[in-house]
């Protein structure tokens, strides 16, 4: 379901020599008498209590994702409720693209998206990782119905002819450049399509609260992939939302982006890179 790279990284983080030991190794004289009593950072008794935080002092500390998994209850709608346990935080969106193209894809490999898009993917998938960001042809406006499927298809044939293996779809939702947003049913044929070639569907929700109502007859209202049911769709393990400050927040120097993921995998990939 990994690259050979995050298959690498996750079974470091299980190395207690190497990393900081999990909250449910530690020592507990009733819960956890075998536990690990660590010796890796000095003990200050004037140091007050709430200053003793360091076991949680990493980016996805309880503090961060407890709150962000109500926002995203609050705001995405998801159809079963987003836990802390489900969300990895790294330096912005833009990391997460970068980690996520080594954890998905071997180098050559390649991501699907539609054209126009946002195009800085090139760089953020491409740059370090050596994986292809790959085109399908659907028109502007095409993109966002029910039948864009056969143009990703297309895509992913004529990359499976030249030797490239395709390893993820991702969308942009609400659309950057386009400003519009994807109908669910549209959401629900692309996350079967991507069930049928056994890739990750990636949706890309940083714009997904800087939406406004155009006046627009008909204009589609936000709905996240994460409020979609994916049974009989797609596995759960092979959706990922990512999120983050700079758009709703106006707040561009504010680096945290949050990949939202039922995937353990995938998260315990992120966590080394962040």
């Amino acid at each position: 379901m990994v690259s050979r790279r995050a298959a690498k990284i996750t079974s470091m983080v299980s190395e207690p020599w190497r990393f900081p030991p999990s909250e449910s190794a530690l020592y507990d004289r009733e819960k956890n008498p075998n536990g690990i009593i660590s010796f890796g950072t000095a003990e200050n008794i004037r140091i007050p209590k709430c200053a003793f935080t360091y076991a949680y002092s990493s980016p996805c500390s309880p503090t961060l994702t407890g709150p962000m998994s109500e926002y995203i209850n609050m705001h995405f709608k998801p159809y079963a409720p987003v836990l802390p346990s489900h969300i990895a935080v790294a330096g912005g969106v833009t990391a997460l693209n970068d980690v996520l193209s080594f954890i998905l894809a071997e180098p050559g490999d390649a991501i699907l998206v539609n054209r126009p898009t946002y195009g800085r993917f090139e760089v953020d998938f491409c740059s370090r990782a050596d994986v292809k960001t790959v085109y399908a042809e659907a028109e502007p406006l095409e993109a966002f119905k029910v039948g864009v499927a056969k143009k990703y298809e297309e895509a992913l044939l004529r990359e499976e002819k030249k030797g490239v293996r395709v390893r993820a779809l991702i969308i942009v939702n609400p659309h950057n450049p386009l400003g519009r947003c994807y109908p669910p049913e549209t959401i629900r044929e692309l996350m079967s399509f991507c069930h049928e070639r056994k890739i990750h569907f990636i949706s890309d929700e940083i714009y997904a609260l800087s939406v406004f109502d155009s006046g627009e007859p008909g204009a589609i209202p936000f709905t996240s992939a994460l409020s979609i049911d994916p049974a009989g769709l797609l596995d759960e393990k092979y959706i990922h939302v990512t999120y983050g400050m700079a758009k709703d927040f106006s707040a561009p120097g504010l680096k945290l982006g949050f990949l939202i993921t039922r995937n353990e995998q995938i998260r315990r990939g992120v966590g080394p890179a962040r």
